[in-house]
C-alpha cells in the first residue's frame, strides 16, 4: 500500500506550477482557449453538462428552387449567387424557407435545424425572423436546456437583417443579437481597440 508523501504548501505549489506549464506545452492548438478551458471545468462547483455551455443559433433563409414547377403556388424570386462575383448573381423561382439552426464550436458545415417557415408572398420577413427565435428559445428553457444564471443565448445573423427591430421586439428573452455589418456601412465613432473591448466586457460579454 503507498503512501502519499507530505509536502508543504510551497513545494505543493511549484509542483502544480510545474505540471501546469507541461500541460500548456502539450497543447499544440489554440492552447490558450484549451487551457482557460481545462482550468473553467476543475474548478467547475458541480457537475457540467458540456465543455462550452453557450448556446450559439442562427437565423437564415435558403431557397428551394422551383424554376420548372410553374404550378407550385407562392412561389417567390429567390436570388441565386453565381461562382464570378456579383455580375453572376440571379433570381430563380422557388419558395425560400427561413430557419433557425444551432451552431456546434468545432470547425463543421453540419448544423442541427430547429425550426423552418416556408416564407409566402404575404409573408414580412422580419416578423417571421421575430417568432423563430422566440418559439426556439423558449422551448430550449422548457426544456431546461437554458436555465438562470447561464449566458444570454447567442443568435447570429447574416447582412439584411433588422437587428435593431429584432433586438426590441425580443428584449424580454435572455438572447444577443449578432448581425456582419455590410462593408459599406459607416459608423458614428471608430471601432474599439481588443485591449478596449477586455476593459469594458472583462468577462467576454
Amino acid at each position: 500500500m503507498g503512501v502519499v508523501p507530505q509536502i508543504d504548501g510551497r513545494e505543493a505549489l511549484a509542483e502544480l506550477s510545474s505540471f501546469r506549464t507541461a500541460f500548456y506545452g502539450c497543447l499544440s492548438a489554440r492552447a490558450d482557449a484549451f487551457f482557460e478551458l481545462t482550468d473553467a471545468l476543475l474548478c467547475a462547483d458541480g457537475p457540467t453538462r458540456a465543455p462550452v455551455e453557450w448556446i450559439v443559433l442562427t437565423v437564415d433563409v435558403s431557397p428551394w428552387l422551383r424554376s420548372d414547377a410553374a404550378c407550385s403556388p407562392d412561389r417567390l424570386f429567390c436570388l441565386v449567387h453565381g461562382r464570378n462575383g456579383r455580375s453572376s448573381d440571379h433570381v430563380v423561382p422557388g419558395w425560400p424557407y427561413s430557419f433557425v439552426a444551432v451552431l456546434t464550436p468545432d470547425r463543421t458545415s453540419w448544423t442541427q435545424v430547429l425550426d423552418a417557415v416556408r416564407l409566402g408572398p404575404a409573408n414580412d420577413a422580419a416578423a417571421v425572423t421575430a417568432s423563430q427565435p422566440r418559439t426556439v428559445v423558449e422551448r430550449l428553457i422548457a426544456a431546461g436546456q437554458w436555465q438562470d444564471g447561464d449566458r444570454d443565448v447567442l443568435v447570429v445573423m447574416d447582412v439584411g437583417y433588422d437587428v435593431m427591430r429584432l433586438a426590441w421586439v425580443l428584449r424580454d428573452l435572455p438572447v444577443e443579437l449578432i448581425e456582419r455589418l455590410r462593408s459599406d456601412r459607416l459608423l458614428r465613432r471608430p471601432a474599439p481597440s481588443l485591449k478596449e473591448y477586455a476593459q469594458a466586457y472583462p468577462q467576454g460579454g
